[in-house]
């Protein structure tokens, strides 16, 4: 039974990249299509405009350890990250992944994407802060920076974006089926 069997890696990784696309291309008019690098291991995919750019795009998550959960979830009964915490891991996990994109893979993919996905609660628990950052991301080497929100995946089939970089995009980008009856 293929439903029984458990998801890869890549496969999951590819799942949420789509969702990202299909968010991505009705957010900025942009459709960017899968490419195969055959040898290519960073960044985790890369993608072509519709003018045959080609673009990296790095995937990473923004959660708690699984320590953190529990104590949160079960001792503090609160479902939400600390959004003070998120914060600070989100700017560690850029400054991290541009390490890691200079390291390992700037010379094959010129410009990169980074993906930020929200996987341990929503943007709205932290958007208050976001909206104090704009200007803030400037001093690093991606294209872009997205944080994505996953979830609402399973009821509406899309995700929610929000653009910390470039200045020209900043901002959040409703989800395309919002306000629609979900799934089911």
């Amino acid at each position: 039974m293929a439903s029984d069997q458990a998801i890869g890696k890549k496969e999951l990784e590819s799942i949420q990249l789509d969702y990202f696309l299909e968010a991505y291309e009705h957010a900025t008019s942009v459709g960017l299509t899968r490419i195969i690098i055959p040898g290519l291991e960073n960044p985790d995919f890369v993608v072509a405009d519709e003018e045959d750019r080609v673009l990296g795009v790095e995937l990473t998550k923004l959660m708690r350890s699984p320590e953190e959960q529990f104590f949160t979830r079960v001792i503090r009964r609160e479902e939400e990250p600390d959004s003070y915490g998120q914060l600070e891991q989100m700017h560690h996990l850029i400054a991290k992944k541009e390490e890691a994109r200079t390291k390992r893979y700037v010379a094959k993919v010129a410009e990169t994407i980074l993906v930020i996905e929200l996987v341990d609660g929503t943007l709205s628990s932290f958007m208050y802060l976001l909206e104090e950052l704009a200007g803030e991301y400037s001093d690093h080497g991606f294209a872009e920076i997205w944080l994505v929100d996953y979830s609402d995946t399973d009821a509406y089939g899309n995700v929610e974006l929000f653009c910390l970089y470039p200045e020209d995009k900043w901002g959040i980008y409703e989800r395309p089926n919002a306000g629609t009856k979900s799934y089911g």
